[in-house]
């Protein structure tokens, strides 16, 4: 289950799910690394992690990962920005 306008859902089942993410992201006030990783609980999923180096204010990068996770049924996975300054 999503929650909408945010990046977090729900899974209603245990199991082992296979999660794939793509985002364009930007840093709004610098030049430097942008990332994003996917976390279960707010724990980080290893292997989710991508990230990128902006060379110039507002540049975007594309940021994709693919992670298989084994989950209990009700955890929460979020996407969250790794890095600050990240929209």
């Amino acid at each position: 289950i999503h929650t909408a306008s945010t990046g977090t859902f729900t899974l209603n089942e245990a199991g082992v799910y296979k999660i794939t993410y793509s985002v364009v992201a930007t840093n709004s006030t610098s030049n430097g690394v942008v990332g994003v990783e996917l976390e279960s609980n707010s724990t980080p999923i290893p292997g989710s992690k991508s990230s990128a180096t902006i060379t110039a204010t507002s540049d975007l990068a594309t940021l994709a990962a693919v992670a298989l996770v084994n989950a209990s049924a009700s955890d929460e996975i979020t996407l969250n920005s790794t890095e600050n300054n990240v929209t």
